[in-house]
């Protein structure tokens, strides 16, 4: 018997409210499973619901601009629509964790780093005694490349540097050992030293506990460095789903294939790009067509459906399906 995904969105659709009650999709119909012990990169530029895919998959979206008009999201089968608030605080941070954008934003400005993160064992009622927390804070620090813990513990958000007080969400989000960690841009403020230990730590971790991880990111290097597969979208829409190597060597979609061909390397000529049609809003086609160097006339009349292998699927009319 199959085991049941860690996390399975499926035919997601995010809405925001306009007003004088005009609704706007941001997410159409998006699906995607990770599963238990896996990482799966989500890669698109700013803009492209990457976002709003990981609150959704908490069931953080601020309501009632934004919501979830229709789909599923599952976590160990279970739909997490369907849960009471109370019964989803439970799961957040004890089995599922986010790491936000905004560091500074998460976190307190009035408590202290200790206050802070005993409070994540006295939310969850979790029975370990004094020495156990804080042998278990102390480890969590540490493996999220903080040290120096007793100065960190004594120090307020803003006494800490951008890099140190993202290391620090990545530690609060350990604390309790969850099953899945949603990690939103957590290495932006930090150096390519520091990234190399964050990759090397959940690496660690995913062999030690099968962490599932969904990591976004602009970062297609770290994003390779990192995740088994990469799910790529572009202004909600799923449009290339592949195997870290298949996709990086062999992107299918023309717009993977302008971000690969974006990144910096030895030797690298910016090219010049190709002049861009106006987008015209409310179209049912492909939402990159306006941009497309291999558009096709059905490409503004329809969204291609994602097909493929389970190795490498691609939402394209253009390209031929093996």
């Amino acid at each position: 018997m199959p085991e049941v995904p860690l996390l399975e969105l499926e035919n997601l659709h995010i809405i925001r409210r306009r007003p004088r009650g005009a609704e706007e999709t941001l997410v159409p119909n998006l699906s995607l499973r990770l599963e238990r012990g896996q990482s799966l990169g989500l890669v698109g530029e700013s803009g492209s619901g990457k976002s709003l895919t990981a609150l959704a998959a908490m069931n953080l979206l601020p309501e009632p601009e934004l919501r979830i008009q229709s789909g599923a999201v599952r976590f160990q089968g279970q739909d997490l629509r369907t849960l009471s608030p109370r019964a989803m605080n439970e799961l957040r941070g004890s089995r599922m964790a986010i790491i936000v954008q905004d560091a500074l934003a998460a976190l307190n400005p009035v408590r202290r780093v200790r206050v802070q993160m005993e409070e994540v064992f006295r939310f969850h009622q979790r029975p370990e005694g004094r020495k156990e927390k804080d042998a278990r804070i102390q480890l969590c620090l540490q493996r999220a490349g903080l040290p120096d813990t007793a100065t960190i513990l004594r120090a307020y958000p803003h006494e800490l540097s951008g890099g140190m007080r993202q290391r620090l969400l990545l530690a609060m989000a350990l604390l309790l050992e969850p099953d899945l960690l949603i990690a939103d841009e957590p290495t932006t403020a930090l150096d390519v030293t520091l990234q190399a230990r964050w990759v090397r730590e959940v690496q660690a971790l995913q062999r030690e506990q099968r962490l599932g991880l969904l990591f976004i990111s602009h970062d297609l290097a770290l994003v390779a460095e990192l995740c088994e597969r990469i799910a790529v979208i572009y202004k909600g829409q799923l449009i290339e789903l592949a195997a870290t190597p298949q996709l990086m060597e062999n992107p299918k979609h023309p717009y993977t294939k302008a971000m690969l061909a974006a990144l910096p390397r030895m030797g690298y000529t910016p090219q010049l790009l190709a002049p861009r049609q106006q987008e015209k809003p409310g179209k049912q086609g492909c939402p990159y067509a306006a941009h497309c160097p291999d558009v096709l006339p059905i490409c503004s009349e329809t969204q291609a459906a994602l097909s493929g292998s389970a190795e490498h699927a691609v939402a394209c009319h253009a390209v031929k399906k093996d």
